[in-house]
C-alpha cells in the first residue's frame, strides 16, 4: 500500500512538473514573440510601407529566400510553384537548377503551402484577414497602399518567423531546467538571454535568414543529446527511452541540417565533444553509438530530402561521423579514465576524417573550400578574392572586445566563469584522487554537463574567429549560467540558492534593463528612394526576359521585386556561384572595358548595375573592391579603376541606360537608349 501511495505521489509530482514546465516555456515563448515583432516594426515602421518597400527591406540573402516563398504563393497552383523551384531558370541564368537541392528552402515551401490553404479557406468563408489603408509619404512621393494582418503574404510569413523565435525561447528555458535540474536555472537563462538580447539573436532585424528558422531546432538537437547523456547514468534504461533518444536526436539533426547550411558545423563540434568524452572514459561505447548513428541517419535523411545535396556529403560532418563510428565500433576495450587508448582513438578519428574528406571532395566540386580558406585567412596571412569578401564584412571579423565587455557588465560572463571554476575544481579533484576507482566517474562527473562545457568551448573558439557565430555562443553562456542553481554544484539549501538567484538577477538587471529599453527605443522608418527608382525603372523599361548582373546584395532584390533573371546572387557557398561572382565583379576591377564587356556578354547578361559605394568608397581599410582585385589581378595593377569611368565617364562599349544619385544601370544590348549622364559627379 505504501509503495502504491509513493508511486502515485511521484506520478502526481511528475505531472505537475511537466505542466509547470510547459506553461512557463509557453509564456516565455509568447513574450519573446511579442518582443521581437515589436522591435522589427519599430525599426522600419513596417506596417506603413508599400509592398515594394517591404521587399526592399529584405536585402541580400533575406530577399533571395523570400523570393521563393513569393514564387510558391503566386503560382497558379502549389504543384506548379514547387515545380518552378525544382526547375529554376531565373536564379543562375542560363543554368536550370534544382533550388530545393541547392538552397535550404523548406521553410518557404512549408509556409507558402500553408498560406495558400489559409487564403483559400478565408476567401471561401468570406473571413476578413487584413486591413488596408493609403499612406501619404510626403517629399513629393506618390501615396502607397499598405496592408496589415495574416491575409497579407508578408505578415503571414513573418508570423512564422516570430513563432520560431518564440520556440527558441521555450526550448532554451526547458534546456536550462533539464541541465540544472532547477526552475531557477531556467529563469536565470531566460533573463540572461533577454538582458543580452542584441548579442543572442538578430531575428528582429533579419527575419528571413536561415538561422531564424533553424536555431530552435539546433537548440532542440543539443537538448536531445544532453538528455541522452543524462539518461546514460541510469543503469536501467528502458527500450522506449532509448527509442525516444534516437528519435529526438535523429529528427532534430535532420531539421537543423535541412534548414541551415551551417548547422553541419555545430553538429561536427558535437561529434568531437562526444569523442573527447569517450576518450576520457566519461561515457560508454553504447551512448556514443546512439548519438553518432542517430546523427548520421539524420544527415542522410536531410540529404535525401534535399535531393542528394553535395554540400552535405562532402561536409566535414559526414566524414567525421563515418570515421568516428568505424573507430568506436572497432574498440573491444573499455576506457575508464584518460589513457593512451583514448588518445589513439581521438587522433585516429581525426586523421581518417580528413583523409576521407579529401577523397570525397575529389568526386564533387569543392563547394566548402571557401570555408577552409576563410579559416586559413584567420590564422595566417593567406588572402584571396573570396576570403576578402568575407573578412571585409563586420560579421565575419574577429570577436570585438566591446562584445565581451557588454556581456560582462550584465553579469553573464562573470557568472559563467564562476560556474566553470566550480566545475573544474570538482572534476580536477576527481581525476587526481579517484581515477583509480573505475566506477566513480559516473557519480562524480555528469556527462551532460561535460558535453555542454565542451560545446561552450567550441562555440567560444568559433566566435573568436567569426563574430557572426556569437549567436551560438551567447545563448550557450546563458545556458551554462543556469548551473549556478544546481544543487550538485553549489548548494542543496534552497534558501541559499534562491538568495544567490535574487542577487544575480538584481545585478544583471542594472545594465540588462537598460539594454532592453535601448532596443525598444529604436524608432526608424525605412526609405530608399534611389533604389526604389532602380526597381521601378527595371519593371517598366526592361523586358521580363532580360538578364541582370551586379553586386550580390542588389541582385536578390532585382529577382524578388522585378522577377528578372539574374546571373549571380548572395548564396555564395556553391563553387560555381563564386566563379560567376568573380566574373561579374570584373566591372569593379582595373580590366579594360572591352574585356569586361565580353565577359558579361558570354554570361548572357543584358544589364549590369553599379552602386556608387562599390565604385568610390570602402567599408574599411584595404577593403575597397579595387583592393580585392589587386590581390588577384596583378597583370592590370597599373591600370585605372574601371568602375568610376563606367559610373560617370565614357562607358563605351556599354550604354548608360539609367542613372540617379546612387545607382547606374549599364546596357549591353544593341543601342536603344539615349546616353544618361549621372546626376552627381565624382572625382576619378
Amino acid at each position: 500500500m505504501k509503495l502504491n501511495y509513493k508511486t502515485m505521489k511521484e506520478k502526481k509530482e511528475n505531472c505537475f512538473y511537466i505542466i509547470s514546465l510547459s506553461l512557463l516555456a509557453t509564456g516565455f515563448a509568447f513574450i519573446h514573440m511579442h518582443h521581437v515583432s515589436t522591435l522589427f516594426e519599430n525599426d522600419r515602421h513596417f506596417s506603413h510601407l508599400s509592398n515594394l518597400e517591404r521587399e526592399m527591406t529584405f536585402r541580400t540573402e533575406m530577399g533571395f529566400y523570400y523570393h521563393y516563398y513569393k514564387k510558391i504563393i503566386n503560382a497558379p497552383s502549389f504543384e506548379s510553384g514547387l515545380k518552378a523551384l525544382l526547375q529554376d531558370n531565373q536564379t543562375e541564368y542560363p543554368d536550370v537548377i534544382n533550388a530545393l537541392q541547392r538552397f535550404n528552402l523548406y521553410p518557404e515551401v512549408f509556409i507558402g503551402g500553408l498560406y495558400r490553404i489559409f487564403d483559400f479557406v478565408t476567401k471561401r468563408y468570406d473571413i476578413t484577414t487584413k486591413q488596408c489603408w493609403e499612406v501619404n509619404r510626403g517629399q513629393s512621393l506618390p501615396p502607397v497602399n499598405s496592408c496589415e494582418g495574416l491575409g497579407d503574404p508578408m505578415y503571414f510569413y513573418l508570423e512564422f518567423v516570430w513563432y520560431c523565435a518564440g520556440l527558441s525561447k521555450a526550448v532554451l528555458f526547458i534546456y536550462a531546467v533539464v541541465l540544472s535540474n532547477s526552475f531557477g536555472g531556467g529563469l536565470l537563462t531566460v533573463l540572461g538571454f533577454l538582458f543580452n538580447h542584441g548579442h543572442c539573436t538578430r531575428v528582429q532585424w533579419t527575419p528571413p535568414l536561415r538561422e531564424s528558422f533553424a536555431y530552435p531546432f539546433c537548440l532542440s538537437q543539443m537538448l536531445a543529446i544532453t538528455y541522452c547523456l543524462k539518461s546514460s547514468k541510469n543503469k536501467i534504461n528502458t527500450k522506449w527511452n532509448l527509442l525516444f533518444q534516437v528519435w529526438t536526436i535523429t529528427l532534430s539533426s535532420t531539421s537543423s541540417l535541412l534548414l541551415w547550411q551551417f548547422s553541419q558545423f555545430v553538429l561536427a563540434t558535437q561529434v568531437v565533444a562526444i569523442l573527447i568524452m569517450f576518450c576520457l572514459g566519461i561515457i560508454h561505447k553504447k551512448t556514443v553509438l546512439i548519438i553518432l548513428v542517430s546523427q548520421l541517419v539524420g544527415l542522410l535523411q536531410a540529404a535525401v530530402l534535399m535531393f542528394g545535396n553535395e554540400f552535405l556529403f562532402q561536409s566535414i560532418l559526414f566524414s567525421l561521423l563515418i570515421s568516428s563510428i568505424a573507430i568506436v565500433l572497432s574498440c573491444d576495450f573499455k576506457i575508464h579514465y584518460p589513457s593512451f587508448h583514448g588518445g589513439f582513438i581521438l587522433i585516429s578519428s581525426l586523421v581518417i576524417t580528413f583523409s576521407l574528406k579529401s577523397k570525397i571532395s575529389r568526386f564533387f566540386s569543392e563547394h566548402d573550400a571557401h570555408i577552409f580558406d576563410l579559416l586559413l585567412a584567420k590564422v595566417t596571412n593567406f588572402k584571396n578574392f573570396h576570403t576578402m569578401l568575407y573578412t571585409c564584412s563586420p560579421e565575419f571579423d574577429f570577436l570585438p572586445l566591446s562584445t565581451v565587455y557588454e556581456l560582462t557588465i550584465t553579469g553573464l560572463i562573470p557568472t559563467v566563469l564562476i560556474v566553470i571554476g566550480i566545475l573544474l575544481f570538482k572534476w580536477g579533484k576527481h581525476f587526481i584522487f579517484k581515477k583509480q576507482k573505475h566506477g566513480q566517474s559516473q557519480n562524480v562527473i555528469d556527462p551532460e554537463v561535460v558535453y555542454n562545457f565542451l560545446q561552450l568551448g567550441a562555440f567560444t573558439i568559433m566566435t573568436y574567429f567569426i563574430m557572426r557565430l556569437k549567436l551560438f555562443w551567447s545563448p550557450h553562456l546563458c545556458l551554462m549560467a543556469s548551473l549556478i542553481m544546481s544543487t550538485k554544484y553549489l548548494s542543496s539549501k534552497n534558501n541559499l540558492r534562491y538568495s544567490i538567484l535574487t542577487i544575480l538577477i538584481a545585478a544583471m538587471s542594472y545594465h540588462g534593463i537598460n539594454n532592453i529599453i535601448r532596443q525598444r527605443n529604436i524608432m526608424g522608418e525605412y526609405i530608399n528612394i534611389p533604389f526604389e527608382e532602380v526597381l521601378t525603372w527595371i519593371s517598366s523599361e526592361t523586358l521580363p526576359t532580360d538578364v541582370f548582373a551586379g553586386p550580390m546584395s542588389i541582385m536578390a532584390n532585382v529577382l524578388l521585386s522585378t522577377g528578372r533573371r539574374i546571373v549571380n546572387h548572395p548564396h555564395y557557398e556553391h563553387h560555381n556561384m563564386r566563379e560567376r561572382t568573380l566574373k561579374v565583379y570584373s566591372v569593379f576591377s582595373r580590366q579594360n572595358p572591352q574585356q569586361v564587356f565580353s565577359t558579361l556578354i558570354d554570361m548572357g547578361v543584358d544589364y549590369v548595375i553599379l552602386d556608387e559605394t562599390w565604385c568610390f568608397y570602402q567599408s574599411r581599410e584595404n577593403c575597397s573592391m579595387i583592393d580585392l582585385w589587386d590581390l588577384v589581378d596583378l597583370e592590370n595593377a597599373n591600370n585605372e579603376p574601371l568602375c568610376p569611368k563606367l559610373f560617370n565617364g565614357n562607358p563605351e562599349p556599354f550604354i548608360r541606360a539609367f542613372a540617379n544619385d546612387v545607382f547606374v544601370i549599364l546596357s549591353l544590348k544593341a543601342r536603344q537608349f539615349i546616353e544618361i549622364t549621372p546626376l552627381r559627379q565624382y572625382q576619378i
